[in-house]
């Protein structure tokens, strides 16, 4: 044999070549594992790594099968009484997690330190919106575009787009009304969904999408793109690579640029054409929605009255393209599970939606007059302290997801307490577990799986831990959008909850199994347990964590 692989060349290049790698994969698995093996973590293994205390954890029973992995660390640290942090190592088939549920830990590689976004966080986001984002890029790409896009999503803009909101949401609660009359169960989150993908049309693009009341391609692409994103790699590394998905990402994708390039062009057109005008006229109106930024900023940065730009470059237009499906993406997807969560725990807790109603009925009047007061004064919103409480205990018990970035050459952490150094391995996850901070009992009391939204009323401000809620991370890479997510959530909390009755309908999830929708396509849905922490409406990971089976719901008029 030995004979026959060296006199063929080729062959024993391959052999060479083989061998080589094998050698480096088994010296890579074994410097990870000798890393990790007597740090901080659940039982480990010098073969399988934690991939079999993760397989136990999901076929015991303990967690249900499809829940979103940010609770699998909580579960973690609970069944094995861990530290507020600890490793996983998923090599080869995920990274190895430095998981952290330390707030001042956190900082050492998010603010102290800003490490880079984590590969598996760009190549979600790359799907979604393409290269170059904002949530995965960092450096001078990220502050420039940051920049063009913050006035956009000002607080003092923001509320001068209330009246807008009110109109959606007044369709919105013409949706239910016919849903109460029909009698059925349904799934809340399609009825959110279109409801936030049509005010987030409008701030991005100066557009009715109309979604509530019919379809549009563009849309259906993009919620497309978020079904066939190929999260549970750790569960299936092959997903990526399947064919009909990638078919689905690209063309998806295709027709998502398309129509974006082109509202994005004729803007352009418009804004030139504006321009051109007679310049003794008045300057135009400064507009604020993301599509009139973008096009602002490419006018000072050519200086397009110069030199007679007549269209948008195309690394430019690519770019602009990116960005707003970003916040296309992001700008419906937590608010809409958000007020999923927010009618279900008010549906189960008579106290609390007993108090959003009185606050509703003093601030706000009756409720046939509800929308031409917000109209009048969108301010008003901000005098409604009960129901950003609601909002805030929601986002508490169901953030959207975590922050997630990669050690880095620069990477050194300490633990907070000792002052001892962390171990670190090139390319590490650091995951700050928003999950397990918002969920941990040393820090939010014994209550701390109950919905109370009083832990956020002003009068116990001086007792809130603030720097364990973050649904929207903190510091400089903090959400662009979160003033929005909390506007457009009071807004259709004031319009619902005195309208209308709801309640739970899980007891109806097999019956809807043929609905069309991803919930009822995929049976794994359905098996094993279905309840977490004593709660049916446990997250999945759907782009980010929307509640199981899309929140099915009964409605009726109140």
């Amino acid at each position: 044999m030995a004979n026959a692989v060296t006199s063929h060349p080729v062959i024993a290049a391959i052999v060479t070549i083989v061998v080589t790698l094998l050698g480096r994969f088994a010296l890579k698995g074994y410097r990870v594992r000798k890393a990790v093996h007597d740090a901080p973590g659940p039982p480990h293994s010098w073969i399988w790594g934690h991939l079999l205390v993760m397989n136990e954890l999901m076929t015991s029973g303990e967690v249900p099968i499809k829940v979103h992995p940010h609770v699998t660390p909580l579960a973690f640290r609970q069944k094995y009484k861990l530290g507020p942090y600890f490793y996983l190592d998923f090599w080869p088939f995920g990274p190895v997690m430095f998981c952290c549920a330390d707030p001042e830990l956190g900082a050492q590689f998010t603010t102290i330190h800003s490490t880079p976004k984590h590969p598996e966080v760009i190549t979600t986001m790359q799907n979604i919106a393409g290269p170059g984002d904002l949530v995965s890029t960092s450096g001078s790409h990220w502050r420039k575009w940051r920049s063009v896009f913050n006035p956009g999503f000002a607080a003092q803009h923001l509320m001068s787009l209330v009246p807008g909101i009110v109109d959606d949401c007044k369709v919105f609660t013409e949706v239910l009304t016919g849903l109460a009359e029909a009698g059925k169960p349904f799934r809340m989150e399609e009825y959110a969904t279109r409801l936030t993908i049509d005010v987030i049309g409008k701030v991005v693009l100066n557009m009715r999408f109309d979604t509530q009341t019919g379809s549009n391609p563009m849309v259906n692409a993009l919620r497309d793109q978020i079904f066939w994103i190929p999260n549970d790699t750790a569960m299936d590394p092959f997903k990526p690579y399947y064919p009909r998905g990638i078919y689905h990402r690209w063309q998806n994708s295709r027709t998502i640029n398309n129509y974006l390039g082109e509202v994005l062009d004729k803007r352009f057109q418009e804004i030139l054409h504006e321009n051109s005008a007679d310049e003794s006229t008045s300057p135009r109106e400064r507009k604020r929605a993301i599509i009139d930024l973008a096009v602002e900023s490419y006018d000072k940065e050519t200086d397009s009255r110069t030199h007679q730009t007549t269209r948008l470059s195309s690394d430019f237009r690519r770019n602009a393209i990116t960005q707003i499906r970003v916040f296309l993406f992001a700008g419906h997807d937590t608010t809409s599970a958000a007020i999923c969560y927010a009618l279900y725990y008010l549906s189960k807790d008579s106290a609390a939606l007993s108090k959003i109603r009185h606050e509703h009925n003093t601030v706000l009047g009756p409720i046939d007059s509800t929308e031409e007061a917000l109209k009048r004064d969108p301010y008003l919103i901000s005098k409604l302290p009960y129901t950003t409480a609601v909002i805030k205990e929601v986002l508490r018990l169901n953030p959207a997801a975590s922050s997630i970035r990669s050690a880095d050459s620069q990477t050194h952490l300490t633990d907070p307490r000792t002052g001892e150094p962390l171990i670190m391995v090139p390319d590490m996850m650091l995951w700050l577990l928003h999950w397990s901070m918002h969920r941990d009992p040393e820090v939010w009391g014994p209550t701390v799986n109950t919905f109370n939204p009083d832990r956020f009323l002003p009068e116990n401000s001086s007792t809130l831990p603030e720097a364990y809620w973050r649904p929207f991370e903190r510091g400089i890479r903090n959400c662009i959008g979160q003033d929005l997510a909390m506007i457009e959530s009071r807004v259709a909390l004031a319009l619902v909850v005195r309208q209308f009755e709801f309640t739970a309908a899980f007891d109806a999830v097999d019956q809807m199994a043929g609905d069309g929708t991803m919930y009822g396509k995929d049976p794994k849905y359905r098996e094993g347990t279905q309840e977490l922490l004593g709660d049916e409406a446990y997250p999945v990971l759907v782009g980010t964590a929307k509640p199981r089976e899309g929140m099915p719901m009964r409605v009726k008029l109140a």
